[in-house]
Formats: structure tokens, C-alpha cells, sequence
């Protein structure tokens, strides 16, 4: 039976071959995901009381007790909403009622689908940060998708210090010098430095 679209979510789809994400939209009361396709869901973590207790009877005990690891409240009701909307976004790809799917765990804890669900199974991914919640679904193959909250203020030389070689964290540095001569502020050096850290970020991140 197709299963109600689930509360405080949106949906955005795209090829694999080539991402051309749609805009977002609440998703159909019948979901067909091709081979060639990848689901994007978006889910709101604050939800209402009610809603955070319905989706913690459909947890399994193992997700009980790892939601109960967490020390701060705030998490632990934030892993119990995305575990649940997890659930409840791939039981409207397979039909069955949510609390009944099974999961496997990886050696570093990804989660998957049981094999019981066959090779053509639905593959997913989820990452969750501040409020809100990813999950990218597809048929057959490995996926991944991620999301981070962007704080106001971002520590450039930190993550130099941690992510960068020390050519390029002396090449921030000299640059960084330079800029304080040329426009006698640290506010405006400090911006700098942060577009600098940006952009070699986004060049080390592409494949070579």
C-alpha cells in the first residue's frame, strides 16, 4: 500500500551521470525511482512532540540504545528524528511498514539495507547537521551525499594548520602578510584569508 507523504520533508531529484538538481518540491503520493535516478530528500529535525514520539515507536532496539548514547538531549532527538524519517522515506520505496526494515552496518557503521532486499535493492545515504537532514536514494549502486552547517565565522588558519601541505600553508601566510600592508585592516585580511583557504579547499577536493 503507498504510505503518506511524510510531514516536514522535500524532494529533489537527478540523473547519475550528470546532476541537474531539480527544484525542490513535496514528494508524490507514488514514488518510482529509475536506475538512472538519485532522490534527494530534505527533512526539517524539529518537528513536534507528537511527531518525535511516533517516530521513536518505529525505531528498533539497537537505535534506542544508540540514540540513549548521546549525552546532549538535542542530539539524541535529532538522531531519533533522522533514524525515523529514514525509515519512513525507504518503506514508501519498499512497501513495508517502516518499523519493519532491517539494516546491515559497514565496518565503520554505514548503514544499508539488509541483503534480504535482493541486489537491486534501493541504496542510500544520510547525513544530518544543525536542523536538518539529507538522504540521497538510488537503485544499485554506492552513494554518498553530505551536509554541513556553515557557521558566521570560519577559523582559516585552523583548518590550514589541519587539511593543507606546508607549501600552501606558508603561501597562505606570506599572502596573508601581504594583504595586512596593502589594506592596513584585519577585518579585510581576515576575509581574505578565508576566500584564499576556500578556494584551495574546493581545489584539493577535485579528483586527481
Amino acid at each position: 500500500m503507498p504510505f503518506p507523504a511524510p510531514e516536514g520533508v522535500s524532494q529533489s531529484s537527478a540523473g547519475c551521470r550528470v546532476l541537474r538538481l531539480k527544484p525542490w518540491h513535496l514528494p508524490s503520493t507514488t514514488l518510482i525511482l529509475r536506475r538512472d535516478e538519485v532522490h534527494v530528500w530534505r527533512v526539517a529535525l524539529n518537528v513536534t512532540a507528537s511527531r518525535k514520539d511516533s517516530l521513536r515507536q518505529i525505531l528498533s532496539d539497537e537505535e534506542h540504545r544508540r540514540a540513549a548514547r548521546f549525552h546532549f538531549q538535542r542530539d539524541r532527538e535529532h538522531f531519533i528524528v533522522a533514524r525515523g524519517m529514514l525509515r519512513v522515506i525507504l518503506a514508501r520505496y519498499l512497501t513495508v511498514e517502516p518499523r519493519q526494515l532491517r539494516f546491515c552496518y559497514g565496518p565503520h557503521g554505514k548503514p544499508a539495507l539488509a541483503s534480504e532486499y535482493g541486489v537491486d535493492a534501493v541504496c542510500f545515504n544520510s547525513s544530518h547537521s544543525h536542523e536538518l537532514l539529507l538522504c540521497a536514494v538510488t537503485r544499485g549502486r554506492a552513494i554518498g551525499v553530505d551536509v554541513e552547517h556553515v557557521r558566521g565565522s570560519v577559523d582559516a588558519e585552523e583548518i590550514a594548520e589541519r587539511f593543507f601541505s606546508p607549501k600552501e600553508i606558508a603561501t597562505l601566510r606570506s599572502k596573508d602578510k601581504s594583504s595586512c600592508r596593502g589594506n592596513g585592516g584585519s577585518r579585510a585580511s581576515s576575509l581574505d584569508r578565508e576566500e584564499r583557504t576556500r578556494r584551495l579547499l574546493m581545489r584539493n577536493s577535485v579528483p586527481r
